[in-house]
C-alpha cells in the first residue's frame, strides 16, 4: 500500500522538499541542543529555557531523523517497484543474452538465443 502511494505521489520535487525540510528540521535541532548544553552553566534564571531547549531538541532531532529513514525507505520501495516493472517488460521485449540473465533465466522466445540461457559469447582480445 504504502509503495503504491510513493510510486502515485512522491515526484522528485516532492522528494526534494521533503528532505530539505527533514534535515533543516534536524540541524535546528541540534543547534537547539547545543545552545541548551551551552547555556545550561549559565544564571538560574535560564537553566529552565535550557533543560527544555535539550530534551525538545534531542525529541525533534529524533522524530525528523526516523522520518527522514522511513521516507527515503519508501523512494527506495517505490524505484524498486518501478525498475522490476520496467524490467519484467524488457525481458519479454528484448532477445539479448544479457536480458536473459537478468531476467533470472526467462527468456523471450526468439531465433537467436542459445539453449543454455546463463551462456555468454566468449570475450575478443
Amino acid at each position: 500500500m504504502w509503495t503504491m502511494m510513493f510510486v502515485k505521489f512522491v515526484t522528485d520535487q516532492v522528494e526534494f522538499v521533503a528532505h530539505v525540510y527533514l534535515l533543516a528540521g534536524d540541524v535546528l535541532a541540534t543547534i537547539a541542543v547545543g545552545a541548551g548544553i551551552l547555556w545550561e552553566h549559565g544564571p538560574p534564571t535560564v537553566k529552565k529555557v535550557a533543560n527544555g531547549l535539550i530534551i525538545w531538541g534531542v525529541v525533534t532531532e529524533t522524530l525528523c531523523s526516523i522520518a527522514l529513514f522511513t521516507f527515503d525507505e519508501g523512494v527506495s520501495r517505490a524505484q524498486d517497484a518501478r525498475l522490476g516493472s520496467v524490467l519484467n517488460e524488457l525481458c519479454w521485449q528484448d532477445n539479448s543474452v544479457i536480458f536473459t540473465v537478468a531476467c533470472d533465466g526467462h527468456r523471450p522466445t526468439g531465433n537467436n538465443l542459445p539453449d543454455d540461457p546463463l551462456a555468454m559469447p566468449p570475450l575478443s582480445k
